[in-house]
């Protein structure tokens, strides 16, 4: 058995996923300064689907939004296992090449 071993590691990884995710408000309404009209939420209506934009879900005294995700991501990955006798600790980072976001962690274990 060893005392001390450093493992090198680099990978690439793709993820893919799906999600819906919303959120909304209960108040009064107002457009223009005035409560908003079934006439007004039409016409906002339209003009987001006139701009390619998804409707709201929206009323004299609330709104509702929600939004799909679906997509994958590439990312790359390297870091070092330090294996001391029974433990080991995991040192890593990543790289989102989608989003160019940097990640990073450290992960101990005890591995019998």
């Amino acid at each position: 058995k060893s005392l001390l071993i450093f493992t090198p590691y680099v990978g690439v990884g793709y993820a893919y996923g799906w999600s819906t995710a919303g959120g909304g408000m209960l108040a009064d309404i107002f457009y223009d300064g005035s409560a908003i009209t079934q006439s007004d939420i039409d016409t906002i209506n339209q003009t987001l689907k006139d701009n390619g934009q998804t409707p709201l879900d929206l009323s004299s005294n609330q709104v509702l939004i929600t939004r799909d995700n679906t997509g994958g991501a590439f990312r790359a990955f390297g870091g070092v296992s330090i294996n001391i006798l029974i433990l080991k600790i995991d040192i890593s980072g990543m790289y989102n090449v989608n989003t160019k976001s940097l990640g990073a962690n450290i992960n101990t274990r005890i591995s019998f």
